[in-house]
């Protein structure tokens, strides 16, 4: 949980901040160093491609651009890093929670703008966002506690055969 904020917070700086500088780096580069190097590096990337956007000679687009190459080479092996460390089953569970933290935020500041009709309206939309996401759990992981273990499994070999059908 500790970590998760840390990587919301760097989520959220702004490119011109260095995140290296801020002592919660420290602590999250300790637990996490490959996905701190990974945020660190992808951050890099977006400055430099702005930058990038708004050069105009040809000398410095140049170079911008083999600094751009390194650092996506640097990103990659980093990647593999990643993945040879089980960081980045981690950096899927953070991106998911920030993804979702960030969306409710959004949902919560429109629900509060706009009248109450339209509030509720969006407050329906959710629900029905909701239910999709539940509807494509399988029944027996949305329903534990109703089935016992023969209905779980007859409920599981139904709902998997009816993905297979609407796949094909």
């Amino acid at each position: 949980m500790k970590y998760h904020r840390y990587y919301e917070k760097f989520m959220k700086m702004e490119l011109k901040q260095s995140i290296v500088k801020i002592p919660e780096y420290s602590n999250f580069s300790e637990y996490y160093p490959y996905i701190a190097e990974s945020i660190r590096l992808k951050r890099i990337i977006k400055r430099l491609e702005n930058k990038l956007k708004s050069e105009k000679v040809r000398s410095s687009k140049f170079k911008i651009n083999r600094e751009l190459d390194l650092t996506k080479t640097k990103l990659k092996k980093n990647n593999l890093l990643k993945r040879l460390h089980g960081e980045s089953k981690q950096e899927a569970i953070f991106q998911r929670r920030y993804k979702i933290q960030s969306s409710r935020m959004r949902f919560s500041t429109l629900a509060g703008k706009y009248p109450k009709k339209l509030s509720q309206k969006i407050r329906k939309l959710w629900g029905k966002l909701r239910r999709l996401i539940h509807k494509n759990l399988p029944p027996s992981l949305f329903n534990l506690r109703e089935l016992n273990t023969a209905e779980k499994g007859l409920a599981l070999r139904e709902w998997l055969q009816e993905k297979r059908k609407k796949i094909r």
